[in-house]
């Protein structure tokens, strides 16, 4: 189903090439108890679990997660599996959650037209 869902934006961002500006980017993080690690970065020792930390500011930003500029569903794609081998070892307790999030961000080219509007919007899959 995700690969699916990811193969249909890049077939919009295709289709809408020559009149929007279209970047996605890729995130990916685990959240383990009150620890959040970004998942698209390498850990610092091979154990996992002391990889790269991310910090959650007032309203929910996390700072410091890493994002990939990606232009094709593959690349998507290939992102999300580097991801899922930089998890941590399965631990019931506290159990872990990935969260790969893709973010889209569109412009308009050209003189501006009352019809098209920039903005932003996103694809998340969390894996529970």
């Amino acid at each position: 189903v995700f690969e699916s869902a990811v193969a249909a934006l890049f077939k919009v961002k295709r289709e809408r090439l020559g009149v929007m500006d279209i970047e996605v980017k890729a995130s990916m993080f685990e959240v383990q108890g009150d620890t959040v690690r970004d998942l698209l970065l390498p850990s610092v020792s091979s154990n996992a679990s002391s990889g790269p930390r991310v910090s959650i500011t007032i309203g929910g930003k996390l700072d410091g997660l890493s994002e990939k500029v990606v232009d094709t569903d593959k690349k998507a794609v290939a992102l999300l599996r580097l991801g899922f081998s930089n998890r941590s070892p399965p631990h019931p307790n506290p159990p872990s959650h990935q969260v790969f999030r893709l973010t889209v961000t569109s412009t308009p080219r050209g003189p501006s037209d009352s019809s098209m509007h920039a903005g932003v919007g996103g694809l998340t899959l969390v894996l529970l």
